[in-house]
């Protein structure tokens, strides 16, 4: 998350409070996120550069477990042991399995892990974003991720407070978060 930038109170969405880059990349207008003052942006969400490249964008693991006792525990001690830490993690089970989408730290050490383990997967790019803490805030992203015709397929917080989103159009998705904060282009 080291190319992106947190905006601070009273940051201008024209001018953005005297940093560079008022619009997105693309071009898209910035959308504001606070509802005092439409004009201005508060506190918002932290998005990856969408000019970045594909190592920094995070990846979401799925795996599909025996729901029985145990076999969490042997996930978590596999990647444990391979010093793969787990940033985000979510999990139900039905009808006898359990399924679990994590976000590991180095997700090329997660997947020889899983691979010498036997343990099948499937992958895939997830966008992860901060946003203001206050109601309503999780509302307003997944609204305009919708009025873009985006699907939002999952979603759960990371173990430092972002939110991540399983979306069905990644490039889409970045736009939309890169439109309702500013990037930092370094």
């Amino acid at each position: 998350m080291e190319h992106a930038v947190l905006l601070q109170p009273g940051d201008d969405i024209q001018t953005n409070g005297g940093r560079s880059g008022g619009a997105s990349e693309k071009g898209s207008p910035l959308l504001p996120i606070s509802r005092e003052d439409p004009g201005k942006m508060g506190p918002g969400a932290v998005v990856p550069s969408p000019g970045g490249g594909k190592e920094e964008m995070a990846v979401e693991f799925k795996v599909t477990l025996q729901d029985t006792p145990g076999t969490l525990a042997r996930l978590g001690r596999i990647l444990g042991d391979a010093r793969v830490n787990i940033e985000a993690i979510q999990g139900a089970s039905r009808e006898g399995e359990g399924f679990i989408q994590f976000v590991p730290n180095d997700p090329d050490k997660a997947a020889r892990t899983l691979d010498a383990a036997g343990i099948a997967y499937s992958k895939r790019e997830v966008l992860v974003v901060r946003v203001l803490d206050e109601p309503g805030m999780l509302g307003d992203v997944a609204l305009v991720m919708s009025k873009a015709g985006i699907n939002i397929d999952s979603v759960y917080v990371t173990t430092q407070g972002y939110i991540v989103l399983g979306v069905d159009d990644m490039a889409g998705a970045i736009q939309i978060a890169a439109g309702m904060a500013v990037m930092a282009f370094e």
